[in-house]
């Protein structure tokens, strides 16, 4: 945030807090620019012309009418995480790095590149997890498959292979509770990767 003194003559009064069409201006941006909030959850920095000479009246929502559509959501909040520092989970994302490109800062480029959900639920997904939101990077996903990909996810790597505890829950076919048990209670791998118990007296 720009301290108010810092603020040039030339915009000439602080908008702070003004409205514009959808747009309420937060702060000064720099450069002749303000910080705007628009009303679909949007934020971006607007020049103070376009603010004032009613050129910009919002991020672009009311143009293409998608507004109220789950696609829309899930880009404005793509751009929340990565520009706002008011949002929650910013300290995931914009906090440590993570950008979207250019091009997806407008809607409708990032509508031609991805398309709508392929199925109900579906999320958003960065292949790398430490990569940009862009077109070569991202993909449809189902949340189970973009839990896995979480950089919080702890990979467990058997005879070679890394995956998630759910992930070898799964192909071992035992609970997930059974596996972490087994891994809790300082079994061996070898032990702990059987899908019958046989080794220890006590099993989930």
């Amino acid at each position: 945030m720009v301290k108010p003194h810092l603020i040039p003559r030339i915009t000439r009064y602080n908008q702070t807090g003004k409205h514009f069409g959808h747009w309420t201006v937060l702060n000064y941006a720099g450069k002749k620019r303000w910080w705007c909030l628009c009303k679909c959850g949007v934020l971006k920095s607007v020049l103070t012309h376009n603010l004032t000479s009613g050129r910009s009246t919002s991020c672009g929502c009311r143009r293409h009418g998608m507004s109220q559509m789950p696609i829309y959501a899930i880009w404005a909040a793509m751009v929340q995480r990565c520009t706002n520092p008011r949002s929650r989970d910013y300290h995931n994302y914009g906090g440590r790095g993570i950008r979207v490109c250019n091009r997806w800062l407008l809607f409708e480029s990032f509508y031609v590149d991805m398309g709508s959900p392929p199925f109900k639920g579906a999320t958003l997904e960065r292949k790398d997890n430490n990569g940009p939101y862009n077109a070569g990077n991202c993909c449809w996903a189902t949340r189970l498959q973009q839990s896995h990909n979480s950089r919080r996810v702890h990979l467990i790597t058997f005879n070679g292979v890394a995956n998630s505890i759910s992930q070898w829950a799964e192909f071992l076919g035992i609970k997930v509770s059974t596996l972490s048990w087994r891994l809790r209670h300082k079994w061996s791998l070898e032990q702990a990767m059987q899908s019958v118990c046989r080794d220890q007296p006590k099993c989930l």
